[in-house]
């Protein structure tokens, strides 16, 4: 992706609760990654994130500057077996949800922040399938599943429950940090069809019309 695209992406679209250098962080998946560690970890090094990771401390440090300078995460110097090293941990702020749900706006940000992420976890796929390509003992360990189906509400929060119970998993995972390091991704949306989105833009341009339109 040529260089400044990224931030592209967010110009003209409504911001939500976050400021656009915050939404702009969800542009990085390495950012994503060091969020997703801290909220385990509660508080890291970037040795120790790098660990988490797979990525090498030196490549984190500018993330990590990046999410201190726009108020996601604050750091501050540890002492460890007689040395300093500067401890990561989020903010307030981090916990806030980028998505004002009140008036949906964001949504469309968070929309560009998951095609974004969703091509990094494209990229890990690869390399995993390139190492596992002839490896029956490597390629057992990989899942991949794709549904679309039809949930009323009572359906709904039984599937957020699960989530939740996996979510769990994971976040406890990264605390012991036993075994290997699985990615794992997960959409649930609504699905809505391209006929069906131009009928919404439809409806909501002649509501728009309608208001501007002063009475007789």
């Amino acid at each position: 992706m040529p260089k400044g695209t990224k931030r592209d992406l967010l110009k003209g679209l409504p911001r939500g609760n976050w400021t656009d250098a915050q939404w702009e962080s969800l542009l990085s998946p390495a950012r994503v990654e060091i969020l997703v560690l801290l909220e385990a970890l509660r508080e890291a090094t970037a040795v120790e994130l790098a660990r988490g990771t797979g990525r090498s401390p030196d490549s984190l440090y500018p993330h990590l500057e990046a999410l201190e300078s726009c108020g996601l995460i604050a750091g501050r110097e540890r002492a460890d077996e007689a040395r300093v090293a500067r401890a990561y941990s989020l903010t307030e702020r981090a916990a806030t949800s980028p998505v004002d749900t009140q008036r949906g706006a964001g949504m469309r940000r968070l929309g560009k922040a998951v095609e974004v992420n969703l091509r990094d976890a494209a990229r890990r796929a690869n390399r995993y399938a390139e190492q596992a390509e002839g490896d029956p003992e490597i390629a057992g360990g990989y899942a991949f599943i794709s549904e679309i189906g039809w949930l009323d509400a009572k359906g709904q929060t039984r599937f957020r429950a699960l989530l939740a119970e996996l979510k769990a998993l994971f976040r406890e995972s990264r605390e012991d940090r036993d075994g290997e390091r699985f990615f794992v991704g997960v959409q649930f949306f609504r699905d809505v069809s391209l006929p069906e989105q131009r009928a919404s833009k439809t409806a909501s341009r002649r509501s728009r019309d309608r208001r501007k339109t002063p009475p007789e």
